[in-house]
């Protein structure tokens, strides 16, 4: 399938400690920085330029930052925010407030400050991307970010809401990049690519996205029951290359050109994540992410960016507010 539109790939990888059981640990580790080298070595085997986005303990860790130093020409390196670890800190930072979104306007803007200048130090720029931990965006984000001086946010989960365990609401949002704010300093919001896995109707789609999650009807049509309808990310840990390709193509379809990759760093390591437990896990990981890069790169010649080089690439004007 051909696009009258250049193609855009862009990996945007969470960089964060270790969670083995999908929690917040008391005992904070970076265990999955040893799985980093292979992942930087497949994406230069592709020409590919990735996007970590850094949260505080890998920020002013002396390993993490000795192993980004020596990589700045191939990457960006963006902010990621996780409340429970990011100072200044208080005792009730678990359950709601892990969601940067249900911190006060206050608490979240020092965190992120904090983040910001811990980059800054260590890497000797200040960070332009940002993904918030549990994607808890809101209006609050979008200001602090701007007097911050990032330029792009990518914490839009389209399609997906959280509100079931207290965060935030995207269904209704666009799956293609669009402007946050006004003026001169306004943010670019590119969404992590997320779609249907069956072409439907645009009114059949804004009713899905509708549904209550407390009538357990998408649960009931998704690909683990009837397999009619089903939510795909461009997310290789859970989702096998074929979703991917035909979440791609869609997209196509929709005259969109952008494609945002997500994964985390600890999905990388066995052991480090629930998704990768064993050897396997992640010979299974890299073999998608693999077939997805060169699909995307010599079949569908997309151009790989980081989150702030599409950011002057982007020409749309599309806004959307919070």
């Amino acid at each position: 399938m051909k696009s009258a539109k250049d193609l855009y790939l862009i990996i945007s990888i969470d960089v964060e400690e270790d969670m083995p059981n999908w929690k917040v640990e008391k005992t904070l580790t970076l265990r999955n920085i040893r799985g980093l080298p292979r992942l930087q070595e497949t994406f230069d085997r592709y020409g590919v330029r990735p996007t970590y986005l850094l949260d505080y303990p890998y920020a002013v860790n002396a390993e993490a930052v000795e192993y980004f130093c020596g990589i700045m020409d191939k990457c960006e390196i963006g902010a990621h925010l996780h409340p429970w670890n990011t100072p200044p800190l208080t005792e009730d930072e678990a359950g709601v407030n892990e969601f940067p979104s249900n911190l006060t306007y206050e608490r979240q803007s020092a965190k992120l400050k904090t983040v910001t200048d811990e980059l800054t130090k260590s890497f000797g720029k200040a960070p332009t991307s940002y993904r918030a931990g549990r994607f808890g965006f809101n209006r609050d984000t979008n200001d602090i970010l701007e007097k911050l001086g990032y330029l792009v946010d990518s914490s839009v989960t389209p399609m997906v809401s959280w509100k079931n365990i207290n965060g935030p609401d995207f269904t209704g949002y666009p799956s293609a990049p669009f402007w946050l704010g006004s003026g001169e300093s306004r943010l670019l919001e590119i969404p992590v690519t997320i779609g249907l896995n069956r072409k439907i109707p645009a009114v059949l789609e804004k009713a899905y996205q509708s549904i209550p999650k407390f009538t357990r009807l998408k649960g009931l049509m998704s690909r683990d029951y009837l397999n009619l309808l089903d939510i795909i990310w461009l997310y290789p840990v859970l989702f096998q290359e074929n979703d991917m390709l035909f979440l791609v193509n869609a997209m196509l379809r929709r005259s969109e050109n952008v494609f945002n990759v997500f994964f985390h760093s600890n999905e990388i390591s066995v052991g480090e994540s629930i998704y990768t437990k064993t050897e396997k896990d992640l010979e299974e990981f890299y073999r998608r992410l693999e077939f997805f890069l060169d699909h995307m790169v010599n079949e569908k010649n997309a151009k790989s960016v980081t989150l702030t080089e599409y950011r002057f690439l982007h020409k749309e004007s599309t806004i959307h507010t919070v």
